[in-house]
C-alpha cells in the first residue's frame, strides 16, 4: 500500500494581525488531503465489492466413493475447486467440522480446497462435504455430501489366545474373533509365517471369515495346533491379526471313530439375496458330512456352467463359491439353488433356494441445464433418472433441500435465489448419483451510494458516489437526475456519464438555484432506483433544469469575455514583438557602421582618397562595360550601388560559358531595353522580379573571394546578381 505524506505550508502572521493563526490553515490543508484519500480509497473498495464473483464450486466429485477399490491404500484426495473472490474452505465429516489440520495426523487442506486425507481406518468412512465461503460478503456455498467408504480392516477387539475343546470326526466352525466394521475385507487363517491355512473338500472359510471344517481330523489338529492360526483380515495392502487359536480334546485320548456324519448347512445364502447390476454378487454354500458332500449350484433347475453368462465357480474353492462377476438383471434375477450330497445321500440330496433379485443403480435420462432469468421472471429446472427400483429426486441448494421431484420450479424469480442447484437421484441402495446447475438471476443494479459534491465553487461542482456492492451484471453507465426547480418532487435527466468506471461528474449549476441531485445505475438488465438526493448551495450559469447538455455551456457574456481576453493577449504579443524588431534593426545597423568606420580608420581612408577611388572604380567600369557591348553574343548588365553583376556571355567558339563580374556604381543605361533605375531602397526582391523579364534565370549570391581571371576583383561579403543566358536567347537583355 502506497502512503502519501501530508505537507502543510506554514503562514507566518504578525501577532497583531486580525487573521487566522497559520496552524488553523495547516489543518485544513491536511483534513482536505485525507478527505481525499478516504474518497479515493473507498472508490477503489467499492469497485472491487461491488464486481467480484460470488463463490461458486466448480469441481466436485459426481460419484460416491463407495467401491472396494475406490479408496485405497489407506488414502484419498477429495476436491473442491472454486471461483470467487477471497474464499476460503471448510471440510465436514458425518456433519461435523473438520478444524484441527495443522495437528492432524489423517487430514490435510491443499490451498486450492483438496481435501487429503491419510492412514485412515474404518472410523473415517461415511460423509463429506465442502463449504466455500467469500470472506468479505460472507457468502457460502455447500457441495452435496459425498459418501466415502474406507477400504480397510477393522480392529480386533478380541486379540486374546484362544483354546477351543473339539472331538475328532465332528463338524467344526469357529468364527473370527471380535473385530470392528471394516469395509472391503477379505478373511483367511494364516499359519506361523504368514502360511495359509489351506482350503480343502473338507475345510472352508465362509465369507465373514468363520473357519468350517466338515469333519475334524487329527491331521486337522496337528496342523492348527504346530504354532497356532490366526484369523486375518485383509483390505487393500494393510491386515489385522487375531490371536492365535489352538485345539484340544475333550477327551486327550480320544482316536477318530471314522463313523459317517449327516448331511447339515454350516453356511449358506440368505433365502433372498440383493445383487446391483454391474456389480460383482458372491453365493457361498458350505455343507457337513461325511463322506465329504459335493456341491453343484443350479439356475431355475439348470446346472451352473463355469466361465458361461459371467458364472465362474473357483476350483479352489472346491464348488462352495459362485461368483456372478458383472450381474445383469435380464440375465441373472431368478432362482438359484445350492445342492448338497455325498455317496450315502445320494438319493437325498440337500438343497437350498436363493432369490436374487437385481436392482440397477440410478442412471440420469435428464440433467439439469444452467438457466438465467430476468428478477421476478419463472423458469424450471428439469431433472429425470431411471433405476430399480425407481429413484427418488431430491433438490439441494447450499446443503439445505428445496425441493423434490423431477421438476424444480421458481414462479418467481429473486436475486437471492442465484446460485448452484444439485440434483440427487437415490434408489435405497446406498448410491446416489448427483448432476448440478447453475442459476443466474439478472436484475438492475442497486442505486449508487455515498452521493457527495466536493469542490463546489461559484461555477462549478463535482460531484462522486460510489457503486452499490451487488453481483447484478456489470453496469454499463450511469444517469444524473437533477430536481426541478418549479416541483421539487421532479426529477429529470441532466447527464449520461456512459463510462462505467467513472464515480466523479464536474459540471455547472444554474444561476441562483439550489439544485439537488440524485443518481441511477444501468445495466442489461435496467436502471436502479435513484440514490438519495445530495443538496448544494453553489451558484452559477448553468442552463435550465432537465437539458442534456455538453459539460461546459459558454454564455453570451462568457464567450465576449474569452474573446476579448484573447484578443487584448494577441495585441501584447504583436507589440511585444513590433518592439523587439525595432531595437534589433536599430542596434543591428548601428553596429554595421561602426564596422565599416572601423576598417576605413584602419586602411587610413580618408574623403579625398575615397572619392579618388570611386572615379578611378567608376573609369574602369565604363571601359569593361563597353567592350562588353562589342562581344558578338548578348548581353547586358544593370548598375546597383549595393549589387554585384554577374555578366554571363556564351562563347560561341569553344562552346565554353564565360562569366564576368561587374562592379557598377551609379544609374545608368546599357543594352537595348528600358533603363532599370535602383535606388538605396530598392530590395533585392524587387531587382529579381524586374530581372525576371529580362532573363531565363536570375538568382543572387555572395562573393566570397576576389575571382581570378574575372573582370573587376571584389570584397568579401558583397551580394551580386546573376542571370543566365544561353547561345539561343538573342537581344532580350538589358
Amino acid at each position: 500500500m502506497a502512503f502519501t505524506i501530508l505537507h502543510c505550508r506554514v503562514i507566518r502572521v504578525p501577532f497583531e494581525s486580525t487573521c487566522a493563526p497559520s496552524v488553523f490553515l495547516c489543518v485544513y490543508k491536511s483534513m482536505e488531503r485525507i478527505y481525499f484519500l478516504a474518497l479515493m480509497l473507498s472508490l477503489v473498495t467499492a469497485n472491487s465489492v461491488a464486481y467480484r464473483r460470488p463463490p461458486e464450486i466448480t469441481n466436485f466429485l459426481q460419484k460416491d466413493l463407495v467401491n472396494p477399490e475406490d479408496v485405497e491404500f489407506k488414502g484419498f484426495k477429495l476436491p473442491c475447486g472454486a471461483a470467487g473472490t477471497n474464499i476460503s474452505w471448510t471440510w465436514k465429516h458425518n456433519d461435523t467440522e473438520i478444524t484441527s489440520f495443522r495437528r492432524s495426523p489423517h487430514y490435510s487442506l491443499n490451498g486450492d480446497g483438496t481435501l487429503t486425507g491419510k492412514y485412515l481406518s474404518s472410523q473415517h468412512s461415511g460423509t463429506y462435504q465442502c463449504i466455500v465461503k467469500d470472506k468479505d460478503t460472507k457468502i457460502e456455498v455447500f457441495s452435496r455430501k459425498l459418501k466415502v467408504a474406507i477400504t480397510a480392516p477393522g480392529d480386533f477387539i478380541d486379540r486374546e489366545r484362544k483354546s477351543v475343546k473339539v472331538d475328532l470326526g465332528k463338524p467344526f466352525r469357529f468364527q473370527c474373533p471380535k473385530h470392528a466394521a471394516g469395509f472391503g475385507s477379505s478373511y483367511a487363517w494364516v499359519k506361523p509365517s504368514n502360511i495359509h491355512l489351506s482350503r480343502n473338500e473338507r475345510r472352508g472359510i465362509s465369507p465373514d471369515g468363520t473357519l468350517l471344517i466338515a469333519y475334524l481330523t487329527q491331521k486337522d489338529m496337528d496342523e492348527i495346533n504346530y504354532d497356532g492360526v490366526r484369523c486375518r483380515i485383509r483390505a487393500g495392502n494393510t491386515y489385522e491379526d487375531s490371536g492365535k487359536l489352538f485345539l484340544v480334546k475333550n477327551n486327550p485320548q480320544q482316536t477318530d471313530p471314522g463313523t459317517p456324519v449327516a448331511l447339515s448347512w454350516a453356511s449358506k445364502p440368505a433365502v433372498d439375496e440383493l445383487a446391483i447390476e454391474g456389480r460383482r454378487k458372491i453365493l457361498y454354500c458350505f455343507v457337513n458330512g461325511r463322506p465329504t458332500p459335493e456341491i453343484t449350484w443350479k439356475k431355475n433347475g439348470t446346472r451352473i456352467v463355469h466361465g458361461q453368462n459371467s458364472y465362474e465357480i473357483p476350483r479352489h474353492y472346491f464348488g462352495h463359491r459362485l461368483v456372478i462377476t458383472n450381474v445383469n438383471r435380464e440375465s441373472h434375477q431368478d432362482v438359484y439353488t445350492c445342492e448338497a450330497n455325498n455317496s450315502r445321500d445320494n438319493d437325498n440330496p440337500m438343497v437350498h433356494s436363493i432369490n436374487l433379485e437385481v436392482k440397477v443403480k440410478p442412471a440420469f435420462v435428464t440433467k439439469p441445464r444452467n438457466q438465467t432469468v430476468l428478477e421476478k421472471g419463472t423458469t424450471t429446472f428439469y431433472c429425470n433418472a431411471k433405476g430399480r427400483p425407481p429413484p427418488n429426486i431430491t433438490w439441494v441448494k447450499d446443503g439445505v433441500t428445496v425441493g423434490l421431484g423431477s421438476t424444480l420450479r421458481f414462479e418467481t424469480t429473486w436475486r437471492k435465489q442465484s446460485g448452484r442447484y444439485w440434483c440427487h437421484a437415490k434408489n435405497g441402495l446406498n448410491y446416489v448419483i448427483n448432476a448440478s446447475a447453475f442459476l443466474n438471476v439478472l436484475y438492475v443494479p442497486s442505486p449508487p451510494v455515498n452521493v457527495t459534491i466536493t469542490h463546489c465553487n461559484d461555477w462549478r461542482v463535482e460531484l462522486h458516489w460510489i457503486p452499490s456492492p451487488s453481483t447484478a451484471a456489470p453496469i454499463t453507465y450511469y444517469l444524473i437526475e437533477q430536481a426541478s426547480s418549479e416541483d421539487p418532487v421532479r426529477f429529470g435527466l441532466l447527464y449520461k456519464v456512459s463510462i462505467p468506471d467513472t464515480t466523479s461528474k464536474t459540471f455547472n449549476v444554474c444561476k441562483d438555484s439550489f439544485p439537488r441531485f440524485r443518481i441511477r445505475a444501468v445495466n442489461n438488465v435496467g436502471k436502479s432506483l435513484p440514490s438519495s438526493p445530495v443538496n448544494t448551495t453553489c451558484q452559477g450559469t448553468e442552463t435550465d433544469f432537465g437539458a442534456s447538455q455538453p459539460e461546459v455551456t459558454k454564455t453570451l457574456i462568457y464567450q465576449k469575455a474569452w474573446f476579448l481576453t484573447i484578443l487584448v493577449l494577441v495585441a501584447f504579443v504583436v507589440l511585444i514583438s513590433a518592439l523587439a524588431m525595432f531595437f534589433i534593426s536599430y542596434y543591428k545597423g548601428r553596429g554595421k557602421k561602426y564596422e565599416v568606420g572601423k576598417r576605413e580608420r584602419e586602411r587610413g581612408y580618408n574623403d579625398q582618397a575615397k572619392q579618388s577611388e570611386e572615379n578611378i572604380e567608376e573609369e574602369e567600369i565604363s571601359n569593361l562595360v563597353g567592350n562588353a557591348e562589342k562581344s558578338d553574343t548578348t548581353g547586358g548588365n544593370i548598375l546597383h550601388d549595393t549589387c554585384l553583376l554577374q555578366y554571363h556571355l556564351a562563347d560561341d567558339n569553344d562552346g565554353e560559358d564565360l562569366v564576368f563580374d561587374v562592379a557598377p556604381r551609379g544609374n545608368r543605361k546599357y543594352g537595348k531595353k528600358k533603363p532599370f533605375y535602383p535606388t538605396q531602397k530598392s530590395t533585392l526582391d524587387a531587382m529579381k522580379a524586374e530581372l525576371s523579364e529580362n532573363a531565363p534565370s536570375v538568382a543572387c549570391r555572395k562573393v566570397s573571394s576576389a575571382s581570378g581571371g574575372m573582370l573587376g576583383a571584389q570584397q568579401p561579403g558583397q551580394l551580386m546578381i546573376r542571370f543566365d543566358t544561353n547561345a539561343t536567347c538573342k537581344n532580350d537583355i538589358l
